[in-house]
């Protein structure tokens, strides 16, 4: 194979992908379905209920039970906690960065709609490192006076057996951390589940394999795949069928009348899809294919905390797969182009974009990178979706990572003098259209 011929691509995703195909996986729509009932009230009421009590043991209360008049014993309690003491942090760490910034009310909710994926890991980075550095969150107030002897709190509409070991579980910060793995496991099988039965509901496997090749084919259209590689590599955790991918693409590249060397037989890894962080299976006995909720392990140095990164999850899942190999093609290639699209850019990614960076030498090579966002006839402001800032961050934090620190405080200026850095605005309704 001649090197100087060959084209490499790597298509890089984000939730913003799935999105714009209608697909209902924000975490706002998860959680206001699975334990809000599909009520945004109660998400309301329960802001509410944090402003007025001002005590997080009695959030935590009417968070897990509803401020039901009901008698709850030790074991209903923990178990409570094993299941959602991971979204309880979310939201107690999200209210109280509501009321710092002065909000009375969320009566339309933006502020949490518009929260993205990234911010569910981004929590989660955020209380661990409050447990590192033994700053663990205070439940004051009512548990402060808990006498070592109490056996049964009685408090506003509740009647809680066992107080005091509780008290001593949520001031406990190694059980605080096994307790946030056990919710967060639940979570991730909880959202699978969702996710799932989305999918199935709107047939969405087709729908993402069409448009996968329509957005391939809008950047590759002028390229002949014999001697290429493409990899998909998504961070979502829908999938679809790479031959269905594969037969699409080939479809509307043969309307193509002006390719030269244009073939049909494609050799079979020219095109590969990858879900880097596992993906959604049909459940079975309350167990699932795994999906990954974690942090980077670039932030933390803390041993305690390395089964809530990515890497380590990542590992775990390819430790029990016999046909892994190697998620990227050779570095030999020195013609790649690396599109990002739908993703946050969020720093709970940056060493998968690092390691990509490193594998292909971003500094030195023929490395393009592209940034894509959407436009539509309904939306012309360009800024809405092209958040600028975090392109700026992602590369010059990779710079940071060099030894020859001269060369990474230059490096975002090299890719735009050397016409290696793009942004672009795609019409996602037309590439919708059929």
């Amino acid at each position: 194979m001649n090197s100087r011929n060959e084209k490499n691509y790597i298509f890089i995703v984000g939730n913003g992908f799935d999105l714009n195909l209608g697909l209902e996986s924000k975490f706002y729509d998860f959680i206001l379905h699975k334990y809000f009932e599909g009520n945004e009230r109660l998400i309301q009421d329960l802001y509410k209920m944090y402003l007025e009590d001002n005590d997080n043991f009695i959030f935590l209360l009417n968070f897990l039970f509803f401020n039901k008049k009901i008698y709850i014993s030790y074991e209903e309690f923990l178990n409570a906690l094993k299941s959602k003491f991971f979204l309880f942090l979310y939201f107690c760490h999200n209210y109280y960065s509501f009321r710092i910034c002065g909000l009375k009310s969320i009566e339309n909710l933006k502020e949490i709609k518009d929260k993205n994926w990234s911010d569910i890991e981004s929590t989660l980075s955020y209380i661990l490192k409050k447990i590192g550095n033994k700053e663990w969150l205070n439940f004051n107030g009512i548990l402060n006076e808990v006498a070592g002897n109490s056996g049964r709190l009685s408090i506003m509409n509740y009647q809680i057996d066992g107080i005091y070991n509780i008290k001593k579980i949520l001031f406990d910060s190694d059980q605080c951390v096994t307790l946030i793995k056990e919710s967060l496991k639940q979570f991730e099988i909880e959202f699978n589940s969702y996710i799932f039965e989305k999918c199935k509901k709107i047939n969405f496997s087709d729908k993402l394999s069409t448009q996968w090749a329509k957005y391939i084919h809008k950047y590759t259209s002028d390229q002949s795949f014999f001697s290429n590689n493409i990899v998909c590599l998504s961070f979502n955790y829908t999938i679809c069928d790479i031959n269905e991918i594969k037969t699409k693409l080939t479809n509307l590249r043969k309307l193509k009348k002006n390719i030269p060397n244009f073939k049909d037989d494609y050799h079979n890894d020219y095109i590969r899809y990858i879900n880097i962080h596992g993906h959604i299976m049909k459940q079975v006995n309350n167990e699932c294919s795994p999906i990954i909720i974690g942090i980077d392990d670039s932030e933390f140095g803390d041993f305690r905390f390395s089964e809530f990164t990515k890497s380590y999850k990542v590992a775990k899942i390819r430790t029990n797969n016999e046909k892994n190999s190697s998620l990227l093609f050779g570095n030999s290639s020195n013609n790649l182009e690396i599109y990002f699209y739908g993703h946050s850019l969020s720093k709970n990614d940056y060493s998968y974009f690092q390691s990509i960076f490193d594998t292909f030498d971003l500094y030195s090579k023929n490395v393009q990178v592209h940034f894509v966002y959407p436009i539509d006839e309904n939306n012309k402001d360009h800024s809405e979706y092209c958040d600028f800032k975090k392109i700026y961050e992602l590369i010059h934090q990779y710079g940071y990572s060099f030894n020859n620190k001269n060369r990474g405080q230059n490096l975002f200026s090299k890719l735009l003098l050397e016409d290696r850095l793009k942004i672009h605005f795609i019409d996602w309704s037309n590439l919708n259209k059929k």
